[in-house]
């Protein structure tokens, strides 16, 4: 009696083998690519509801619009040099812009800055302001698209992520 495998065991065998480990890369590769997702959302997410809330937080504490120096209706990301102009009550933060340059959302107040609002992983493809003042300039309201994508060079799947806000805020303190 001869110990060992006969042929059509090794196949058997061999056939499992080969499967269970095509199986497990598979597996593996599926994590991978969830978690990169995953990880583009939730830093899209992230830049988009911090610039949001800044913006909005701006635009409750000003006192009025610099009119003369705003851009409405216009995609100050494709549009460089146009911006959101706000006058605000402590005049040290007097123009408070905002603006995007190089897809990076920027604010300067004042004398200070421009401060970056968004980061290197993020980009902002959309950003436009429009001015909802009511006819009788008792009540101004100012619309706000944003639009920010994760910056993803190989085009990858995995990595396309990307968040569109829209909102309009009331300044309160005018």
């Amino acid at each position: 009696m001869h110990r060992g495998f006969t042929l059509i065991e090794f196949l058997v065998y061999s056939t499992i083998v080969v499967v269970i480990g095509v199986v497990s890369v598979e597996f593996i590769l599926n994590i991978y690519e969830g978690k990169a997702k995953s990880t583009a959302y939730f830093e899209v997410q992230e830049n988009a509801r911090l610039a949001m809330e800044r913006i909005v937080q701006e635009i409750h504490g000003a006192k009025n619009i610099n009119l003369g120096s705003s851009s409405f209706g216009v995609n100050l990301a494709t549009n460089p040099g146009t911006k959101l102009s706000l006058e605000m009550k402590d005049a040290s933060l007097n123009p408070t812009e905002f603006d995007v340059s190089s897809g990076v959302l920027r604010i300067k107040q004042g004398v200070s800055g421009p401060y970056e609002l968004t980061n290197n992983q993020v980009q902002v493809t959309n950003l436009t302001f429009r001015n909802f003042t009511s006819p009788n300039g008792k009540s101004i309201n100012i619309g706000v698209e944003l639009t920010i994508e994760y910056i993803n060079p190989e085009n990858l799947p995995q990595w396309q992520a990307s968040i569109a806000l829209r909102t309009t805020v009331e300044l309160r303190d005018k």
